[in-house]
This record gives structure tokens, sequence and C-alpha cells, in this order.
């Protein structure tokens, strides 16, 4: 990438001192006004690294016009320049630098002066074409092959949409273009467009809208108004005539502008006229260039135009054009060999360049502008792209952008609903971003996403971007709120397309937000990843990279010397193995989890180290299949199989299993819904530390199964309110006490508050996910401790009152971050301190 590397430097030197431990103040950030406005500076280059911002020291004397300086003044503003010659006093001043003086260093003076607004060279650009014989009559074949003909039967484009060509001018009076033009606007004379000396805007205005009267040629969009503007002699175009032709074609509403020419020198006034112009709605077409080159000439090589490249269609076979420029920043192609067109001298010729290319887009564009008035240019670019054909590699290349366009597919692209999208720069519409990966697309040309990240703790955070797409150059930005304003803190894009950018920077508690975007304003269909990570204090956490492992974790935490027991239940569904926890504690047995038809390579080793004899499957061969059965007997295990036909019938079946291990009639047990786990899982510790059965009820009746048990016992712990646990199942028990919440989290809280549990040391486990609770909670029962329930990303009122009353000394997690992410494991730690 052709980057300005001195922007680069400066924000490396800024990275290096964000890494320090010194809280950064806003002084030594950069305000910003509005996140409108800081898109503009991003366009314009007043920040970063611009590709298509190059130093004015560059521009050689050749390619400025006569020694000549376009100079605007602020508003109000008044200058004299005795020194100089003043060539134009109005609208522009163009003042001429003598040969004696040094026209860079004068040119420094002038842009250094108070009331100066910008001062720039007056570059000499060059019509992107091939020489071309006026005499050589072709047909055009060219509009067949992109489907031309039956967008015509879709429109031709209506009178209401105009687009602007500044060229060279036009010969009004052509047969073919009769109807067609406006008066326009000649920037030399402040006249209407009497002429075109070169022809090339004769020939450009002939390809976007020469008449359909059986005459000569067609053009792509024969319906629309062109309003023709001279901004060049015989030879070149200038960019003092560029800048009041742009306002012109601003000032006259039109609703596209085509540029067939280019410098390979960036001229910051005209970059802020286009950019000026995009921003009031029109779409901005120009040629890439003919020189074979990957180096962008402007004003295509600007992000907002959309830079067009050229095919040669004169084969059966369409192809890049060889002499067609290439790099990143083509958007589209469009034929551009042999295109016949009309002529300076009222005849008709073929020519051949991206001159050529640019008016078949810019047509094009005007005809989605027909059919779609309140289209922004970004969709219509979008649409252009998303249709058009690839006949190269990848999603977008270098050589045809998105593809060679297709004017009926154009008209038969809508546009993707951006319900969920994060594009606008908008703080009331940001996306919350959280320490994790998520994904989202760039949809559109010019789409930029941002997100708000609330740092709960100050600590070292990193983020990384990576999108897959050959043609994405990720950029990432990070603002801080501070004081109640915003203020830049940091700025990376030092790799190209397809690579992944990271950041890393010091975080403070506060708001912060994300921006993403590309850096050459593209969009793709493919999705990017932003990964947000940071270090920061955590309660102890016993976890694993799944559940099987984190099963493991916790067998290695509480049976650190072996056991001669293991329980096998499965990893993947709930019902069977809710009930398990009274019976491994009384076996004192880890439970570990199995898929369902084999044992993991983990979980085998994990009994290998523990040196158990015995093993007890929970849950029938739908659970826990024969295979996996088949695995522990070949290592030598004794293997009881605890299993009933259904869920509660196996809760039975385990309540029988612990009666016969404990010798003695069961009295009490904790009755739970079978339909949902949490109820279950947070009474777990308790009923295996007093031995009592988990039994498991449908909503609004007891099983005969379980029945049958009930009747035999002389009291009932119900968990769970009405909703999950009908008061005509509570009648049918005996001696029942009900403990209820509002939620799952709030019911925990109550039945750990209503059994008198001590909570000096807590357990916490995600509400929403069985595994880790499961496995944990006979080691739970083992430390006489209670499990809490929490949510992934934060901690329910509920518990944040129970946890302040209780003041535990230790509180430990069950299970990674993609159970309980690093926010909740911090304010967990934060309750130790209190």
């Amino acid at each position: 990438m052709n980057k300005n590397r001195l922007g680069f430097l400066i924000l490396t030197i800024l990275s290096f001192t964000l890494m320090s431990a010194v809280p950064i103040s806003a002084e030594a950030m950069r305000k910003i006004d509005s996140f409108d406005k800081e898109i503009e500076a991003i366009r314009l280059g007043e920040k970063h690294k611009g590709v298509y911002v190059q130093s004015i020291k560059k521009v050689p004397m050749t390619a400025i016009h006569d020694r000549q300086v376009v100079v605007q003044l602020t508003p109000g503003t008044s200058l004299d320049f005795p020194e100089y010659e003043e060539v134009q006093a109005d609208p522009l001043l163009l003042l001429r630098i003598p040969v004696q003086l040094d026209y860079h260093q004068e040119l420094r003076r002038i842009q250094s002066m108070e009331g100066v607004e910008s001062a720039s060279p007056n570059i000499i650009y060059t019509p992107m074409y091939k020489p071309w014989d006026v005499y050589y009559r072709s047909y055009q074949d060219y509009l067949k092959k992109i489907g031309m003909e039956q967008a015509w039967d879709v429109t031709k484009g209506t009178k209401e949409v105009s687009v602007a060509v500044i060229d060279s001018g036009v010969l009004p009076s052509h047969e073919d273009l009769q109807g067609r033009l406006t008066a326009g606007f000649d920037a030399f004379t402040n006249g209407p467009v009497r002429s075109d000396g070169a022809g090339h805007g004769t020939h450009v205005t002939g390809i976007l809208a020469a008449n359909t009267n059986s005459r000569g040629g067609i053009g792509v969009a024969p319906g629309i108004k062109v309003i023709p503007i001279k901004a060049g002699d015989d030879r070149s175009v200038y960019t003092s005539a560029v800048l009041r032709g742009i306002d012109y074609a601003v000032d006259n509403h039109a609703d596209v502008i085509n540029m067939s020419f280019g410098s390979f020198y960036n001229d910051p006034a005209v970059q802020e006229k286009l950019l000026e112009a995009y921003d009031a709605g029109i779409t901005l077409v120009a040629a890439s260039g003919n020189e074979e080159t990957n180096v962008p000439a402007y004003p295509a090589g600007y992000p907002w135009v959309i830079a067009v490249g050229a095919t040669d269609t004169t084969s059966s076979s369409p192809r890049h054009a060889p002499f067609s420029n290439i790099g990143s920043h083509i958007d589209v192609a469009a034929p551009g060999v042999d295109i016949f067109s009309t002529s300076y001298d009222g005849t008709y010729g073929v020519g051949s360049g991206t001159s050529y290319s640019a008016p078949i887009v810019s047509g094009l564009a005007a005809l989605l502008i027909s059919e779609h008035r309140d289209w922004e240019p970004s969709e219509v670019e979008y649409a252009l792209q998303a249709s058009s054909d690839q006949l190269l590699r990848g999603e977008s290349n270098e050589q045809l952008g998105f593809g060679q366009v297709n004017g009926a597919a154009a008209l038969r692209t809508g546009l993707k609903s951006l319900v969920e999208d994060s594009s606008a720069w908008d703080l009331s519409k940001t996306r919350p971003l959280q320490i994790g990966s998520l994904s989202e697309s760039l949809n559109y040309p010019s789409d930029r996403d941002l997100y708000k990240w609330n740092a709960e703790a100050p600590g070292q955070a990193s983020l990384r971007l990576h999108h897959p797409a050959g043609h994405i150059d990720p950029v990432l930005v990070v603002y801080r709120e501070m004081n109640g304003s915003i203020y830049e803190q940091d700025y990376i894009d030092e790799h190209g397309q397809g690579i992944a950018e990271t950041l890393t920077f010091q975080a403070g508690e506060g708001t912060y937000y994300i921006g993403v975007y590309d850096y050459y304003e593209n969009w793709s269909a493919q999705p990017y990843t932003l990964t947000l990570d940071q270090e920061l204090p955590q309660a102890e956490r016993i976890s694993g990279t799944d559940r099987f492992e984190t099963a493991v974790e916790i067998s290695k935490q509480g049976w650190q010397d072996g056991a001669g027991s293991v329980l096998i239940a499965t990893g993947f569904d709930f019902p069977d193995a809710l009930s398990a926890s009274p019976l491994a504690y009384q076996l004192d047995a880890p439970i570990l989890l199995t898929r369902p038809d084999r044992l993991g390579t983990e979980t085998k080793r994990e009994i290998g180290r523990l040196g158990a004899s015995s093993v007890y499957i929970i849950g029938g061969i739908n659970a826990v299949s024969a295979n996996v059965e088949k695995e522990i007997r070949s290592q030598g295990l004794q293997v009881t199989r605890v299993a009933g036909g259904d869920r509660y019938e196996t809760s039975v079946e385990i309540a029988e299993e612990l009666k016969q291990l404990l010798g003695r009639s069961l009295t009490s047990a904790v009755v739970s819904s079978g339909r949902n786990f949490p109820d279950a899982l947070a009474s777990a510790p308790y009923a295996a530390r007093h031995s009592l059965p988990i039994l498991l009820t449908k909503e609004k009746t007891l099983s005969p199964e379980v029945k049958e048990i009930t009747d035999t016992l002389q009291e009932t712990i119900v968990i769970g309110g009405t909703g999950v646990v009908n008061d005509s199942v509570v009648r049918m028990l005996p001696n029942p006490v009900r403990y209820a919440g509002e939620n799952r989290f709030d019911t925990a809280v109550r039945f750990i508050e209503g059994t008198g549990m001590e909570a000096d040391g807590i357990y916490a486990a995600t509400g929403f996910q069985f595994a880790d609770a499961l496995t944990g909670s006979v080691l739970a029962a083992k430390e006489s401790k209670p499990i809490v329930l929490v949510r992934h990303d934060r901690i329910s009122p509920e518990v944040i009152t129970f946890l302040n009353g209780a003041s535990p000394e230790v509180i430990s997690i069950l299970g990674g971050t993609a159970a309980i992410s690093k926010e909740v494991g911090y304010h967990l730690r934060k309750f130790l301190d209190q």
C-alpha cells in the first residue's frame, strides 16, 4: 500500500505512550466534536495516513498549469498579493508565481497566511483515453454484453435525473445529443458550453446519453439530462476549472458527476470539493487511467469516488483491458475498447480508454437513480458492484474491482436491510461491545461500524480486527469519553488487505467507542471478526477449554488423591443427570461428562488419574450410548448403569441407588422440575450434603413412579415457583416447603437462605447451561458451599444483594469465560474486597 508513513510513526509513538501506567489526560488526546465531522476528517486525510493524500511538494512543475496557485479565502477575508500576478479574482482567486521565485516555497507561504482557507497548485488533469479514429464506424455490441437491452426494458432514464460531465466541453448541435443537454457551464467564459476543441467531452457525453433516434448510436441512459461543464482546453483539464465545475454541478442539483480525467497528484482543494458534493448526495464516477500501473490517479483514487477500470469486450470472452490501471481503489469495470460515440465534428467515431468506461458506469448510475430517487451515493455504488459480473478471482480484485457492470442485473438489485447494522457513526445507534468476539459486515461502500464498550475496570485491553476478504484493509480507531467529551485515543492500520490488525492499549474505567471501517471504503458480503480482551482481576476460576475439560478440572480440584468411583453423564442434555449429585457425593465420586457416542480423551485420562475401579453411567443409551459403556468396560472397570424409562424414572432409580448406599429408608427429598435445570442444580449441594434424593416432576402432575416414592417420605422440599411446579403437585407431597423467587437467580438465593446454608465460601455458575453447575455441585457439597447462578454478562440484583449481605471470604467460578464473562469474574472478585 502507498500510505503516508509519517502519520503511522506519530501514531505508533502515541500507542507506545498509551502502554504506560500513567493515566491519559484529555489534553493528550484529540477531541472529537462530532462523529459526522470525524468521518470527514478521516476522508480528507486530516488525520492518520492517507493513500489518497500526498504532499503537494511531490507535484512537479510539469504537472502544474502556468505556475498557477488556486487560493480560497475564508469568508469575509480580503487579501492582496502584490508580488504575484492575479490571473482571476472571482469566484476563485488564481495567482501566477513569477519564474524568479521558488514555486513551492511561495505556495507554502501562501498556505500559512491568516485568512487563507486553502492554496493548491493548479494541477493539470489528463483525459483518460487512447487515440481514436473519427472515421471508423463501429457497432455497440459491448452494450449487449453488459445487459443494456434488458435494462432499457425497465428504464431509459428520466429527464428529472441529470449527470454533470466535467470535461473538454461538448458539441451542442450534434444530432444525437439534441434534447439531452442543458446549457451547461464554461468555466473559462462563465457562459454556456458552445464548443469542444478536443472532442473528448463530446465522445463521453454520447456514450452516456446519445438519443434513441435510429441514427448513430445509443447512450447508456438516453432519457436523462446531461449538464456539460467545460473545464479544459484541447489538451488538459485544470484544477481551477474543475473546482468551479463541481460547484456548478452541486448548485444545479446534478445526481451524478462524471470525470473522465485524472492526475497522479492529489489536489486537496478538489478532494474537499468532491467530498462536499458526495455529502450533498451526488454519485461521483471517475476513470482510473490507462498507464498500466497500480498507482492511484485522482479523482478516481478518492474512496468516495467510483473508480472505473476498463474491460475489453471485442472478443467472445470479456477480459481486463491491458492498459487499464489496477489497484485496491478500483471499484468496478466497464467496456473500454473500441467504444462508439458522438464526435466533436458532428460525426461518429470510436475510442478506447477508461475515459469511455466511466460514462457507461455514470449512465447506469443515472438509470438506478431514475428508478430509486431516494438512494444515497453509497447505495447506488453498492447496486453497481453487487450486480457486476466478476470475470476474475474473488469477490473483488485489483484489476476489475467487483467486476464488469451489468445493467439488467443492477436494476434488479435491491438493498440490504440495515436493521441490525452498526454502520452509522451515531452515538445513539452504537452496538454494545463486550469482552469476547463478534461478527459484523461492512454492508455498503463507506460503511463504518461504531461500537460502545463500557470498561468496568482499569487494565490492559487488546483489540483484534480481521477481515478474510482480500480487498478489505481493516482499520481500528479507539475513542474515549471523558468529562462529557469524546477524544481519539488510538488508531491502527499497520497492515494491508486480508491481514488482521491488533491494537493494545491501557484502558481506564469508563466508556470507549471502537470504530471499524475499510481504508478504501469497500464493502464485502463476508463478515469481519472483532475481538476484545482485557486483563482484569478475577475471582478464582475452575475451567477448561470446554465443558468436558471443565469437568476434568473440577475433578482434579476436588479429588486430588483419586477416587474409587466415577459418575459419567452426557454433556449435551441435562434431564438424566439432574438428580446425580447426591449419589456422587455419597460415593465420594466426581461427575465427568461424555459425548453421547464416544468417551473423550480428556475423560479417559482423568478416569485413569483417579484410579477408579467402578463407573456409574447415569441415563439410558439415548443419553450415553452402549458404545461408551463398551469403551469403559474395555479399560477393566466395573460399570453400573442407573437409568429409567424417562427422566422421572431415572430420578427414582438414582434415589433407590442412594437408598441402598445409605442402608436406610429415605425420609426426605427435594422435588424439582424435570423440564428445566437451574432449580435442581441450585439445590444439588444442599441435597447432596444432606443425603436427600432429587426427584423430578412434571409441571402439573407427579409420575406414578415418583409418587410411589414420595408417599413413603415424611417431608419434601420443593424448589421453584408455580410456573414450574404447580400447586396441584405440591398438594400431593408430604409436608412440603417451597422455595421460589422471581426468577432462577432469585430462587437459588432464596433456597440458600431458606435452608440456612453457610456462605463463607460460594461457587458461581451460569444459570443458562447445566454442565458446569452439575459437575461442580458435588465439589460444592464436599466443601459445604452453595452455588449461586449468574448470567454470562452480568449479576442479577438478587444475587448482588445476597453477596453483599453474605460477605463471602472465597468465591469460585465454575466454567470459562464463554460461560461467565471476564467482567462478571471481575465483579465477583470485588465482593471479596468489601
